[in-house]
């Protein structure tokens, strides 16, 4: 698939729950200008829940396509400091879980797993995938997690990565000053 937007959206609210199965898929060129557009997105709302399994998932962004925030897969927990409060994570559940990948040329942090709720109780497995190229420029990792900064969130994370080769060009480091 190569596409102007994003591959997979999976976005839930309230107290809905969803159990996502992506297999054997390919995208490449996933962006849209200069704009955000993650290949792969859970966004999670309110109390809701996902359970996402992605297995033998090819992405490559040869084009470069998309801004600084377009990652190829994405977790996000809405929240602080968006302006609309009631529809803030409190409390949400995320399974996510990535096997037999590869990642290439990702114009910012490969993978990137981003909780701005509170209560949010988070489970990330990452096995046997491989992650070349892109340029961290959120969480300067090749696999990001970047957690509430707020203190007292109450929230837990998880995160088991296994067989994983991460190899990201060392020019694009963010400067450590």
């Amino acid at each position: 698939m190569s596409t102007s937007s994003r591959a997979y959206f999976v976005r839930t609210q309230h107290r809905s729950r969803v159990e996502t199965i992506i297999l054997d898929s390919t995208a490449d060129n996933i962006g849209r200008g200069n704009r955000n557009s993650d290949s792969i997105i859970s966004y999670l709302m309110g109390q809701s829940e996902q359970v996402m399994l992605i297995r033998n998932y090819r992405f490559n962004n040869t084009n470069q396509e998309g801004d600084a925030s377009n990652t190829a897969i994405e977790a996000y927990m809405f929240g602080s400091p968006r302006p609309d409060e009631p529809n803030w994570c409190t409390g949400c559940t995320l399974t996510l879980t990535i096997l037999d990948s590869v990642i290439e040329n990702a114009v910012t942090d490969p993978i990137q797993f981003s909780d701005s709720g509170t209560n949010s109780v988070l489970s990330y497995v990452i096995r046997n995938t491989r992650i070349v190229g892109g340029a961290p420029q959120q969480g300067d990792g090749g696999i990001s997690v970047n957690l509430q900064d707020a203190p007292e969130s109450g929230g837990r994370t998880t995160i088991l990565v296994e067989n994983t080769d991460v190899l990201l060009d060392p020019a694009s480091a963010s400067d450590p000053r």
